[in-house]
C-alpha cells in the first residue's frame, strides 16, 4: 500500500486522500496545459496546477489540497490561486488555527494557519480569499 508519509504527500486516489487526514477536493476540467502546467476550469473558477502527469484538454479531473497548504487572505492575490469565502467556523489547536469555510456554492473547506499569524486574526463571518500556491495541489485519480 504505502508509507504514511507518502500516503499523506501524494495520494493517488480520492479516496486515498480523504481517509488519509484532512483535505479539500476539487473536480475540474482541464482547459488546456504546457508541459509544466494545467489550467482547470471549475465552476466560474479557471486555476493553474502543476502537470504532474500527461492530462489531455477537456478530461475531468479531481485535485486535492490539504489545510495546512492552503492560506487565506483578505485581499484576492494575483499570483495564486483563490476563490472568495465566507469564515464559518475558526476553531483554536494550539499551534495552529482550523478555519472552515465555504464558498458561493455553500461546499466546506478547511485551512490551518499557525495560530500567531495574521490570518489568524481572521473572524468567523468573514469574507476572505482561500488560496494555494500551483505546486500544492495535488492530481488524484476519482
Amino acid at each position: 500500500i504505502g508509507k504514511p508519509t507518502e500516503l499523506y504527500e501524494n495520494p493517488q486516489t480520492r479516496f486515498v486522500a480523504g481517509f488519509i487526514g484532512t483535505t479539500n477536493l476539487f473536480d475540474g476540467q482541464v482547459a488546456g496545459s504546457t508541459e509544466k502546467l494545467l489550467q482547470v476550469h471549475s465552476g466560474n473558477e479557471i486555476w493553474q496546477l502543476a502537470a504532474t502527469r500527461t492530462i489531455s484538454a477537456n478530461e475531468n479531473i479531481t485535485f486535492s489540497v490539504r489545510p495546512e497548504r492552503a492560506f487565506l487572505a483578505r485581499v484576492k492575490p494575483e499570483a495564486v490561486n483563490s476563490f472568495a469565502c465566507k469564515i464559518n467556523t475558526r476553531v483554536y489547536l494550539g499551534s495552529s488555527i482550523r478555519f472552515l469555510v465555504v464558498n458561493a456554492a455553500a461546499k466546506e473547506y478547511s485551512v490551518d494557519v499557525p495560530a500567531f499569524s495574521e490570518q489568524a486574526e481572521l473572524k468567523e463571518g468573514e469574507t476572505a480569499f482561500f488560496c494555494w500556491q500551483i505546486e500544492d495541489a495535488l492530481i488524484v485519480n476519482s
